[in-house]
């Protein structure tokens, strides 16, 4: 008969008996990883670096573009109304601009349709140097041009004045007329008492009054900077062209002065390769590696999207492209064709393809019964030796380790199919327990009744 004393050492036995089970599944089985186990890919981070500028053309020369002699501007003489320059490129850059420094004889575009300066890259118009200058600022007030021959006179009539007190400002007794050098159509009344100074501009049939801070002075040098689209450039002879604007009729130009003519961007290093991964129509995350053509030599390695899309930059060159799915990393991996690409100053697009249904079955088998048969196997045999122990049949314990083996197998491949469990190794963990409770106890109370 079985006292009371033994029923609670059976009970406290198994129970720790369940505990070490548990815990030696977990050092022998659990800590090791899973045979075949389908890892997900690493995703290549991109390295950012700040790219160098480069100058690609460099001009420091002072030059004169224009049609008259300015004391002002070095060199004083015109060289012309065009300035061109070519200059020839190997590679493609990116973020280009280009960068002057200008001075101009006029501080300000006295119209908008005349004498506007012309900035061109390969005979596509990129900038108006005027713009850089100053506006004028709006006019104050109009008059007809009855007064233009007082002002070529430096006489300010009663008229004037009628006209400038009528529009609210007032001209005292000692007002007088300064005229531009080296400008026509342009004066300056000045008044003395405020030291206040308004500019008379005659434009088409009218004479605009303009406030300060209008000044007769030209302006200092300033830095151009003008940014362009980088498809204007390309790869051999390439043009930039700057002109001199001109009134109507061509009889006169705009005189200014450019110097320190640079032309900076950052070299285009690669080519884009670019294409998409797939297996049976279906898009495939793969390990795309790039070796030099008939080398071991790895260039650089990406991996592709969700769509099985990759892109690489490449510089100019042959290259050899593998690509292995990351549907199960190891022998049993879905094979593709190794291409050759050759990158020459063009961007290559490179798709891959693989039918995988024979392939596919055997990773499915070894994706998802390798990870559980192995460490079943294990389970089921440490079931056997804990039964072994307390029957001492071996009978009983290979029935153990079969019943052990499948039984862990069986609840596994549930949990994880059934989507109870997501990850393998508490599925694993859970199955053996539960199996060892179904098998190994039922089995080791009913040989010791049958002993007792």
């Amino acid at each position: 008969m079985i006292t009371w004393k033994s029923e609670v050492k059976n009970k406290i036995a198994y129970f720790i008996i369940g505990l070490v089970v548990l815990s030696i599944f977990q050092i022998v089985v659990i800590a090791q990883p899973a045979m075949g186990q389908c890892l997900e890919p690493s995703r290549q981070q991109e390295s950012t670096s700040t790219a160098a500028i480069e100058t690609i053309i460099a001009d420091n020369s002072h030059h004169h573009l224009g049609n008259d002699l300015k004391e002002e501007l070095t060199p004083k003489e015109p060289e012309g109304v065009i300035y061109a320059k070519t200059f020839v490129l190997d590679s493609e850059f990116e973020s280009q601009e280009l960068v002057l420094m200008a001075k101009s004889v006029s501080p300000y575009e006295i119209n908008a349709t005349e004498y506007m300066d012309r900035v061109y890259i390969n005979d596509v118009e990129v900038a108006l140097l005027n713009c850089y200058f100053k506006p004028i600022p709006a006019s104050l007030f109009s008059m007809d041009t009855k007064s233009e021959d007082d002002l070529n006179k430096g006489i300010i009539s009663g008229d004037l004045k009628s006209l400038f007190k009528t529009n609210g400002f007032p001209l005292p007794d000692d007002a007088f007329i300064i005229s531009w050098k080296g400008k026509e159509n342009i004066w300056t009344i000045s008044d003395p008492s405020s030291s206040q100074k308004l500019i008379v501009i005659k434009e088409g049939e009218k004479l605009d009054v303009y406030p300060p801070p209008y000044s007769p002075e030209a302006p200092g040098p300033a830095e151009v900077e003008i940014s362009f689209d980088p498809g204007l450039l390309k790869i051999g002879n390439n043009t930039i062209k700057i002109t001199s604007g001109s009134n109507k009729d061509g009889s006169n130009h705009d005189d200014f002065e450019f110097y320190q003519l640079k032309l900076k961007g950052i070299r285009n290093t690669g080519w884009v390769l670019s294409g998409k991964v797939h297996m049976d129509g279906t898009p495939d995350i793969a390990d795309i590696q790039v070796y030099r053509h008939g080398t071991d030599e790895l260039v650089i390695r990406s991996v592709t999207d969700s769509n099985g899309s990759y892109s690489i930059k490449l510089p100019n060159g042959e290259y050899d492209i593998k690509v292995e799915s990351y549907l199960l990393k190891g022998s049993y991996n879905i094979q593709y064709d190794i291409k050759t690409i050759a990158v020459n100053n063009s961007n290559v697009t490179l798709d891959f393809k693989a039918s995988g249904s024979i392939a596919m079955i055997s990773n499915i088998f070894f994706m998802l019964f390798l990870p559980v048969i192995f460490p079943s196997i294990a389970a089921g045999f440490i079931m056997a030796i804990l039964i072994h122990r307390f029957t001492k049949k071996r009978k009983t314990a290979v029935i153990g380790f079969v019943l052990g083996t499948a039984g862990t197998c069986i609840i596994d491949l549930l949990m994880i199919m059934g989507g109870l469990v997501s990850d393998i190794t508490p599925a694993l963990l859970l199955s053996a327990g539960i199996t060892f409770i179904l098998v190994a106890v039922p089995i080791i109370l009913l040989n010791r009744r049958k002993v007792s």
